[in-house]
């Protein structure tokens, strides 16, 4: 059964399936004075918004079906830019992972990753990526789970004010009230490529805002303007910053939403579900999600084992209906059955003679075979393998199945080794099955394995160096 369900695992998506297409949501958010969270729910009449209370007192009266997303504060997470040779999809964030740990001298173990793409060159893609550390997380979320929210999504801050920003083109900037003693400040980066965001303390925050209009002015044209600033939640500045007009962005964007708000600290909430299209089906961003991977594990096989007991439900009905059908024929099947018996035991001397005759050519065959097939593979690795990369093994089954291992120079050689087998005419389904460093007494290298399949039916013999 634990087979049948990591087999299902691999076709299940990264974002939890209660979230793509639901018609509800609650966004947390953590702050001093605890959790803030507003309700989103698609109506026929539209869309409703509503405050939620999240304490002890009413922890069960909450509706624990309702996929929680938790907005997660900058000063929870890093951020990185990297940029890496182009690669599968399926395939990114182990890359990016393996990049992390290489270039910024990080452990792999105990950090969630998240990403989103930037850029595209004609090799290579760049990303952000979001960095957490587990134990952080596995608190917040646990800490919503006791009070009745179960949380299917983490979404870096970063991801939220920037389709806040892209919402709002008018803005050349975008303060958020973070609680009552931290803000974090927005800005587009001068390359185009993204946002900037950091995490200022409320004590200083006039000399933060000062530092983030520096950077904002590197990226509009006219240097000598007032900027514009978006607010969200309750900023307190501590006086006028010369060169800057204010704007509150839910009255200037969503006036008819903002309205529905009991306390300006759930504005950012709010403007994030808005900007986002929370509950619909845009929340898609299944590689910026930071919810651990136990804690996504668990809810996947969790939607696995719903389905199934639906599933087993409608096979139950259905054998039902047809047992009596079945029941009818039974029997004249029964005697059709000892008729052909009776043809098989009369002809049974003969074809057990030919039997070992077609045995005995297959066994030629497979010998021939099986050279001819494990020659075109080494032929098509000898055409494909970058410089840089060595084989330890190479396996070839009689079912087709290709298993290589080996040894590269460089984290990124791995990942270009599959695209390029692909592409080969008699290969198929090549994946990076596992790339990581090893140490070695006289230092460390990259070791990986990777499997494929021979383009051939009833491919024969067994082959390996």
């Amino acid at each position: 059964m634990e087979d049948i369900l990591g087999r299902l695992m691999n076709f299940a998506s990264v974002w939890s399936v209660r979230l793509t297409g639901t018609k509800q949501a609650i966004l947390c958010q953590p702050s001093q004075a605890g959790w803030r969270a507003i309700s989103f729910n698609r109506l026929k009449s539209g869309l409703s918004v509503q405050s939620v209370s999240i304490d002890p007192k009413n922890a069960s009266t909450l509706k624990l079906s309702q996929p929680g997303v938790l907005l997660l504060p900058r000063s929870h997470y890093f951020i990185r830019r990297l940029t890496v040779p182009k690669a599968d999809p399926d395939q990114t964030r182990t890359m990016l992972r393996l990049e992390a740990q290489g270039l910024l001298g990080l452990e792999q173990n105990g950090l969630e990753i998240g990403y989103l793409p930037v850029a595209e060159n004609a090799g290579s893609n760049s990303f952000e990526l979001y960095l957490a550390r587990q134990s952080v997380l596995e608190k917040l979320v646990g800490e919503l789970r006791s009070l009745g929210v179960t949380i299917d999504c983490v979404l870096p801050s970063a991801v939220a004010w920037g389709a806040v920003l892209r919402a709002c083109p008018n803005l050349d900037m975008l303060v958020v009230a973070i609680g009552s003693s931290e803000y974090e400040a927005v800005v587009p980066m001068s390359d185009g490529s993204g946002f900037a965001v950091r995490a200022i303390p409320a004590s200083q925050l006039n000399a933060g805002l000062a530092e983030c209009v520096r950077l904002a002015r590197q990226s509009i044209s006219q240097a000598d303007r007032a900027l514009k600033v978006g607010l969200l939640g309750p900023v307190e500045l501590g006086g006028n910053i010369a060169g800057l007009t204010f704007e509150d962005v839910l009255v200037g964007r969503w006036p008819e939403q903002s309205a529905c708000l009991s306390d300006q600290a759930e504005a950012p909430l709010l403007a994030c579900g808005l900007a986002m299209g929370y509950p619909d089906q845009q929340v898609g961003l299944s590689d910026a999600n930071l919810l651990p991977a136990r804690i996504r594990r668990g809810l996947q096989i969790r939607t696995l084992w719903q389905r199934l007991a639906a599933s087993a439900a409608l096979v139950a009905v259905g054998l039902a209906l047809a047992g009596g059908a079945l029941n009818l024929s039974a029997r004249a099947h029964e005697r059709e059955l000892a008729n052909i018996q009776s043809q098989l035991d009369g002809i049974g001397s003969t074809g057990r003679v030919i039997g070992r005759q077609i045995q005995q050519l297959r066994l030629a065959r497979q010998a021939t075979e099986g050279t001819r097939n494990f020659l075109m593979l080494l032929d098509d690795l000898e055409a494909v393998t970058p410089k840089g990369i060595s084989y330890s093994r190479v396996e070839l089954d009689s079912a087709g199945a290709v298993s290589l291992q080996g040894q590269a120079d460089s984290l990124s050689l791995p990942f270009l080794l599959p695209q390029r087998l692909q592409r080969r005419p008699n290969l198929e389904q090549v994946l990076l099955r596992d790339a990581a460093q090893v140490k070695r007494s006289g230092g460390s290298e990259i070791e990986f394995y990777i499997e494929g399949l021979l383009k051939r039916e009833r491919r024969d013999g067994s082959y390996g160096i």
